[in-house]
């Protein structure tokens, strides 16, 4: 497992230990995203500076997008997506990468698929202060779905199964159309990711932590043995505020 974060730091998991493997330099820029396909791949990225590990340096990369990279995801070493600031995207195809038209001058600070022709991208506007979703289909990329608010980060556990999240709450896509995720509590989810294959976990604002199940309801699943608190399996408990915060605009 790999982390990023401030200073050009990146950390190592190795199933006992943390260590830092790259990092720790106040001039450098601070990494905001980090993906990887196996050990000997993986991509951090930040203030417009791109670094890729191939299992024993961790060297530059130059997407040729000329903004910084917020987001990136991939199905493997030879077919990767970063997304960034004023909606560029660029494609690695094993050999180079290749700039994407999204269609969108967001930013956009999230990218996640089910397959290389399945890609879904999120982002926001200072502008209006409203978010946007993309979606690439194999052949071009288009504008999905907006809302009033940052959307910050985007992933599902299928093609017909994708939520989004932002300060305004959760959405999810079922294959037809978007909806928002009512909870029993504010949500103000800023990351979330699969819980293998029986739901969906968020992370957010006020030490927030959700689940959702798989099939979709209007309901959050709440712990038997936590009072107050959602509960995830091999996870224990965690606790949901009663009430979040009014998060800062993004």
């Amino acid at each position: 497992v790999y982390a990023a974060g401030s200073n050009g730091i990146v950390v190592h998991f190795d199933g006992q230990s943390w260590a830092r493997v790259h990092g720790d330099d106040p001039d450098v820029a601070a990494f905001t995203t980090i993906w990887g396909s196996g050990p000997k791949d993986v991509y951090t990225a930040g203030d417009w500076e791109m670094l890729h590990f191939d299992g024993s340096s961790w060297t530059p990369v130059d997407p040729g997008l000329g903004a910084s990279v917020l987001g990136i995801w991939g199905t493997g070493p030879g077919d990767v997506f970063a997304v960034g600031e004023g909606g560029v995207i660029g494609h690695f195809d094993g050999t180079s990468w290749t700039p994407m038209d999204s269609g969108t001058d967001f930013d956009l600070v999230s990218v996640w698929g089910s397959s290389g022709d399945d890609v879904w991208a999120v982002g926001w506007s200072t502008d209006c202060y409203c978010g946007i979703a993309v979606h690439f289909d194999g052949d071009r990329w288009r504008t999905v779905f907006s809302s009033w608010g940052s959307l910050l980060a985007v992933s599902g556990m299928g093609p017909g199964d994708v939520d989004v999240v932002g300060v305004y709450g959760v959405f999810h896509f079922d294959g037809v159309s978007w909806r928002p995720v009512d909870s029993p509590h504010p949500l103000y989810a800023t990351a979330l990711a699969p819980v293998g294959r029986e739901g969906m976990l968020y992370v957010g604002w006020a030490g927030a932590i959700a689940r959702r199940t798989a099939l979709f309801t209007s309901d959050f699943e709440y712990g038997d043995v936590c009072p107050w608190t959602l509960s995830v399996p091999d996870l224990g408990c965690w606790r949901l505020p009663p009430a979040a915060p009014e998060p800062p605009p993004a």
